[in-house]
């Protein structure tokens, strides 16, 4: 979430702080940083409890965030809770370890710090001016507030702090660095013929007789998948309707506005300058002088860009965005609140920095009319009045389907039609019989062997499904004729490619016993390719050029390849010559130490990781 917000972050720190933090940010969301509750813990870390529902939230989005990735053909039955809680539960204890020891070392950002961050977004920006709109829109939209993202990016800030101390003490030396322009610059001459599969495949003939020994040696491979078929009724809370009144409507309009209060926004400029080396009555005395220059008929924005120390505002005449009164620090916003149009402060003390603030853009938004806010009252009111009719059909659905045989009775009694399903695969259906619960519901032996009805499974907030197995297809074995087809394809496959393999072998101890690659191409109606003095980065053949690189050379190595589809190449490699760092030009030079760099950054990151890991009192409960 933060990188998404946040794209400014550069270099090699950043690189992996991406890996380490931000993502386990953004899968995880500021709840699970934030928030936490007295219930029982799922793990505990130096004595700091990580709580189960911090987990459940966490596993929730873990299992979101794979079904997105999967696409529109995604089956969360591939998805259980034992596959994903171990790998979750750990990136919490990590986060957690990497929390508690970024406090130990006292590390911490101040909300000036926090402020200029986000109002340096780009994300909250419109015409590269900080808009509060933009930032409430886009933190409503990830389920934040302005609290809770600021105490998100925050803990980021800090962790960051902590990252850059370790990986900007990474650094290359010359030998390393002359020892990896060997291998980056090395280049070799490969020659390599292709042995293609198809005419094999097309002279390769499998018997009925094989056939048959496949089948039963391998009975299990060819049986169908269990299935049942369900009866249910699907209880849907827009199944009830209600009538909402002009007078409902025309009150809860008068509810809100009454309640409402005028919106002001405020536009702000500053003039800051940074507590470090500087005292608080340094930088008070300062812009005091700054602020008689401004008495004197000075121009703000000139002295802004003269003076000020945030050089991305400054740039913009001291300008940093507009708020309601819930974007800077308190104090802040009560000075800026104090001001007339065009009026500037005194100095103003904030954490880590003092401000000359002036009012700049004054506007008080109005409230909306009823003609706007109609339809969200009426969707509103509607769902009020829906819900105890929605809950107490829950509770008549619950009682009935407990207490009846089958689900006949149930449905006619609730108005709502008794649905039937097509063939459900334990591997899932579409829709409802994609959903992991309803799977587990409808193979559970109390549905199958005994017959009853499922419990009330809630799908959503707005839909509730009760099932029971109206017929159990258990696997069976399919009839030989359905997959003679399949097995014959199978074994030509098998049969063809252990044919190729061992011409490729034949050809390849030829080579070593000193054969002309040529001349054995030749001799099987093939022909040989030359690749000359190429390096690891050539790209016209994507399988044979990894597989010459990777073999070790004494002269001359030989090795077979598989070409996918296409078949088998028989590879030939010669004339190895070493990079050199001298060969490489500067950019390339920084290049190759860049990303040495980084790797070096990541292993010692990944060090420091496992170290905290090890000496952690971490306790899985």
């Amino acid at each position: 979430m933060l990188q998404f917000f946040r794209d400014s972050m550069q270099g090699t720190a950043a690189k992996v702080i991406v890996g380490i933090i931000v993502i386990p940010f953004a899968l995880f969301g500021i709840e699970s940083l934030v928030f936490s509750s007295g219930a029982d813990n799922a793990a505990k870390v130096n004595g700091e409890g990580i709580a189960v529902q911090e987990l459940a939230r966490a596993m929730s989005a873990q299992r979101s965030r794979m079904l997105s990735q999967m696409g529109e053909n995604a089956d969360p039955t591939t998805i259980n809770d034992d596959m994903i809680r171990g790998p979750v539960l750990e990136q919490l204890v990590q986060q957690e370890i990497l929390r508690q020891t970024a406090a130990d070392f006292g590390l911490a950002v101040g909300d000036d710090i926090l402020d200029r961050d986000i109002v340096n977004t780009e994300t909250f920006q419109i015409d590269g001016v900080f808009s509060p709109d933009m930032y409430r829109s886009v933190l409503t939209s990830n389920g934040l507030t302005p609290l809770g993202y600021k105490q998100l990016l925050r803990g980021d800030l800090e962790l960051r702090q902590l990252v850059d101390g370790i990986t900007n003490s990474s650094f290359i030396s010359p030998e390393e660095l002359a020892l990896a322009a060997r291998f980056v610059g090395e280049t070799r001459t490969v020659h390599y013929v292709t042995l293609p599969l198809a005419p094999v495949l097309e002279n390769t003939v499998v018997s009925e007789e094989q056939i048959q020994s496949y089948y039963a040696d391998n009975a299990a491979r060819f049986m169908t998948e269990e299935s049942v078929e369900l009866e249910y009724v699907l209880l849907n809370r827009a199944d009830f309707n209600v009538d909402i009144s002009e007078e409902d409507i025309a009150a809860e309009y008068q509810r809100e506005i009454d309640n409402m209060q005028a919106s002001v926004s405020r536009g702000a400029a500053h003039i800051m300058l940074e507590l470090g080396d500087r005292s608080e009555s340094e930088a008070i005395e300062i812009l005091n002088g700054i602020k008689s220059e401004l008495d004197a008929g000075g121009d703000f924005a000139t002295l802004a860009a003269q003076y000020s120390e945030d050089s991305f505002s400054a740039e913009q005449g001291g300008d940093i965005g507009d708020t309601t009164g819930d974007v800077f620090p308190e104090a802040f916003e009560d000075a800026l609140a104090a001001l007339q149009l065009d009026q500037v402060s005194a100095p103003v003390v904030t954490e880590g920095a003092v401000h000359l603030i002036k009012l700049i853009r004054l506007e008080e938004q109005e409230k909306p009319s009823l003609a706007e806010r109609r339809d969200d009252i009426v969707t509103q009111l509607t769902a009020v009045k829906a819900e105890p009719l929605y809950i107490a059909a829950l509770e008549q659905l619950a009682d009935m389907s407990f207490n009846s045989v089958g689900l006949q009775d149930t449905a006619e009694e609730l108005s709502l039609p008794l649905q039937m399903s097509s063939v459900v695969p334990r591997s899932g259906g579409s829709g409802i019989f994609a959903d992991a619960k309803v799977l587990k519901a409808a193979f559970s032996a109390e549905l199958i062997e005994q017959g009853l009805n499922s419990e009330v499974i809630e799908l959503s907030a707005d839909q509730s499904v009760v099932l029971r197995v109206a017929q159990h297809l258990p696997p069976e074995q399919r009839p030989l004729e359905q997959v003679a087809q399949e097995i014959s394809q199978q074994l030509r496959n098998q049969s063809a490619r252990d044919a190729l393999q061992a011409s490729a072998n034949d050809m390849v101890d030829a080579l070593r016993a000193g054969g002309d690659m040529t001349a054995l191409a030749t001799a099987v109606g093939l022909e040989v390719t030359a690749l000359e003095n190429i390096n690891r980065r050539d790209n016209r053949a994507p399988r044979i050029v990894p597989a010459a690189f990777g073999l070790s050379v004494d002269g001359e190595a030989y090795d077979s390849v598989s070409m996918g589809y296409q078949g088998l190449a028989v590879i030939a490699v010669s004339n190895v010559v070493p990079g050199s760092i001298d060969a490489l030009s500067d950019a390339e030079r920084q290049g190759l130490r860049g990303m040495l760099q980084q790797a070096a950054a990541g292993a010692e990151m990944n060090a420091f990781q496992a170290s905290l890991r090890a000496n952690a009192d971490v306790v899985i409960q």
